[in-house]
């Protein structure tokens, strides 16, 4: 390069004085132009790589290049790219939709069903996250009370027999209360009483003989020979004889 003005100064626009040109030197006003003998050398310049386009999964950097000729004049060249970041992306993981709920554990009287959900829409991969929260949710269902059928008690006393001889009867209850029917639970099936006969021993005869004379009354009965005599006797219209 030749020597530049008065109050100018050489500048080069590479790393290494490839070529350049003249500008006001520091402490001079205005500006002014000169020409500038080539030195017959050459060079590329590269300014910096560009931030990567991605933090992660394969991004791309680029940087851009001037070529100069060795009398100073230049061209860009066609910018320059590489691959960074490549690691793969951490990705959290994502629950999927409920599914259905089972079946109720109890028909009535309060029961749980249960549903489930999965962390898998996508699964954490490459150091991401879990998903928050619960996979398994629970309902409480058929909470009606639940219907009770009666049941029958035991069976009480029987009652004192209604006659002492002859053929009586006694008789005996109980309760459908063991328990009872509720919440449009069925009555007991069956009979609440239960009867007995008693005392089926032929009861004593009362005989009562009587005539114008006399009566004779037993409450006992008479004995075989006793009452053939007594039979005879009122054949024979001799009782009181």
């Amino acid at each position: 390069m030749g020597p530049c003005g008065p109050g100018e100064e050489q500048y080069f626009t590479g790393n290494y004085p490839a070529a350049g040109y003249c500008r006001p030197s520091s402490g001079s006003s205005g500006s002014s132009s000169c020409s500038c003998s080539c030195l017959g050398t050459s060079g590329t310049f590269h300014g910096d790589w560009t931030p990567c386009s991605v933090s992660c999964g394969h991004g791309i950097q680029s940087r851009r290049g001037i070529r100069f000729d060795s009398c100073g004049s230049s061209h860009n060249l066609n910018p320059e790219t590489r691959p960074c970041n490549q690691q793969p992306c951490p990705v959290n993981g994502v629950w999927s939709a409920w599914g259905q709920f089972t079946p109720c554990g109890k028909s009535c009287g309060g029961g749980i069903q249960v549903r489930f959900r999965s962390c898998d829409h996508p699964s954490p991969s490459n150091g991401g996250l879990s998903c928050i929260g619960d996979s398994l949710q629970t309902a409480s269902c058929n909470s009606q009370q639940c219907q009770v059928n009666g049941g029958w008690g035991t069976w009480g006393q029987f009652t004192p027999c209604g006659k002492s001889c002859g053929g009586g009867i006694q008789v005996r209850f109980r309760s459908c209360d063991h328990p009872p029917p509720s919440n449009g639970g069925l009555p007991c099936y069956g009979n609440s009483l239960q009867t007995a006969s008693c005392n089926n021993k032929v009861c004593p005869q009362q005989v009562t003989l009587t005539n114008p004379i006399s009566i004779e009354t037993t409450t006992r009965p008479p004995s075989v020979n006793h009452r053939s005599y007594l039979i005879k006797k009122l054949k024979r219209g001799s009782l009181n004889k």
